[in-house]
């Protein structure tokens, strides 16, 4: 199966069932992010920050982490409108 990429500078719902990666770039404010499973109502499994126009990429091999529901969801809890990378299958 094909690595794919989804990126937003908000909240969204991703395709991505098994993350092989996540790239958060912060904007004119600091950022913090969480990836939950499944839905905007799901479990967060992890929680990414990122200072004023710095960059965090998180890599999870070439496995990746699966998600127990299928999909994972990208959630901006604060910061600006930073660009969120999620990459996997």
């Amino acid at each position: 199966m094909a690595i794919k990429s989804e990126t937003g500078t908000a909240s969204y719902q991703s395709t991505v069932s098994q993350m092989t990666g996540f790239t958060l770039t912060g904007g004119a404010d600091a950022s913090v992010v969480t990836l939950k499973e499944g839905s905007s109502g799901g479990t967060t499994k992890y929680v990414v920050k990122a200072a004023i126009a710095t960059t965090v990429h998180l890599n999870f091999g070439d496995e990746g982490v699966q998600s127990a529901t299928g999909a994972w969801y990208v959630t901006l809890t604060s910061g600006t409108t930073p660009q969120m990378t999620i990459a996997g299958r």
